[in-house]
């Protein structure tokens, strides 16, 4: 069976490397998701304090700041079609067995002001947010918990119960009824109705990491390699391995390795432990999708820990980086030229958020 067109994190302009895992041993403050809204004109950034940043894209121009309920680690940002709303979810640590997940919050806020609209949940955090097309509803995933929710009123329209085991990747499919859900029973095809599993796929060894907008294709963990593998067929079209001293074990190689799809599914974005053109350097690496073309690296620099996050704009043509000096960096996606480093201004500075209309 074909999976139609997908509306994930990546075509909205954040990426999927918003909700990879990441140490908790990273300094703090350090960025740890990033995301361009969808008409180009700003960039976010979120810290593993749960602080948020806008900038402009143009300039890099500070907007304005604002902070999560609880003070945990930004795990993901998902900007509405219209560029008016971000959604954002916090997750901290340990997992806590009576809520059935990790400390954190699923917020919605604002743009350009930063005013807090709603707190979704305030208890249990998402690793990874998917928004209907029309921007009306959203699929969140937490520890265990597969939900839905209505952005017109911000009521929760359903919960899933056992879908949401041991799952980190969603997609919601354009018609908006129904969704791709990667849970502990492998990938499937999930009627967002009911709940009902209307199909499965037969899975690779490894672990998805994310999906191209166009639903076609797959992105896997599998030792220390990535593969691009698709779903229809099984195959698996790339290997995205740099060598075989790319990464230093299966738990570094798992928490740290960082990825984003374009829009377009016509290019992705992978560090590297270590990069071609400077060993023992974390580097930024752009592949084709579509085969032929050698990998690019161009950038490298920092330490192990130097990259938390990586995301396209919506047009493909920039990338932002969210690192451990706590800074977001901005790349021209071809050239590979570094335009301008974003540093956020020290919380305590910052005025309280305005109450403004939009």
């Amino acid at each position: 069976m074909a999976i139609a067109l997908l509306v994930s994190a990546a075509l909205l302009g954040c990426g999927p490397a918003n909700a990879q895992d990441f140490p908790q041993s990273i300094p703090k403050p350090s960025i740890t998701a990033v995301a361009f809204s969808p008409d180009g004109k700003y960039v976010m950034g979120g810290d593993n304090e749960g602080v948020l940043t806008l900038w402009t894209v143009d300039g890099g121009k500070f907007v304005t700041q604002f902070k999560a309920p609880s003070p945990y680690p930004v795990r993901v940002l998902v900007f509405a079609p219209d560029s008016k709303r971000i959604i954002g979810s916090t997750v901290g640590a340990p997992f806590v067995p009576e809520l059935g997940g990790q400390l954190g919050e699923i917020c919605i806020w604002a743009i350009p002001s930063g005013k807090l609209l709603k707190a979704l949940d305030t208890t249990v955090g998402a690793f990874d947010i998917s928004m209907s097309k029309d921007g009306t509803s959203i699929l969140t995933i937490g520890e265990d918990k597969l939900r839905s929710w209505n952005l017109s009123d911000f009521s929760l329209i359903r919960d899933f119960g056992d879908l949401g085991k041991n799952s980190r990747r969603i997609a919601v499919l354009p018609s908006g009824t129904q969704a791709l859900v990667d849970h502990e029973d492998g990938l499937a095809i999930v009627d967002l109705s009911n709940g009902k599993i209307v199909s499965r796929f037969k899975q690779v060894e490894g672990f998805v990491r994310d999906f191209t907008p166009d639903g076609s294709k797959a992105l896997m963990g599998y030792k220390k390699n990535l593969v691009l593998v698709d779903l229809k067929t099984q195959k698996r079209l790339r290997n995205l391995s740099l060598g075989p001293d790319d990464g230093n074990d299966e738990l570094g190689f798992q928490a740290m390795t960082v990825t984003a799809i374009s829009s377009d599914a016509k290019y992705l974005l992978r560090t590297s432990w270590v990069g071609p053109d400077h060993p023992g350097q974390v580097g930024i690496v752009l592949w084709s999708t579509h085969g032929g073309d050698q990998p690019r690296e161009f950038y490298a620099g920092g330490s192990t820990f130097g990259i938390t996050a990586l995301c396209f704009s919506s047009n493909g043509r920039l990338v932002a980086s969210g690192e451990c000096d706590n800074s977001v960096k901005i790349w021209d996606t071809f050239s590979g030229r570094h335009r301008f480093t974003l540093v956020p201004p020290e919380p305590k500075k910052q005025p309280k958020i305005s109450d403004k209309s939009e």
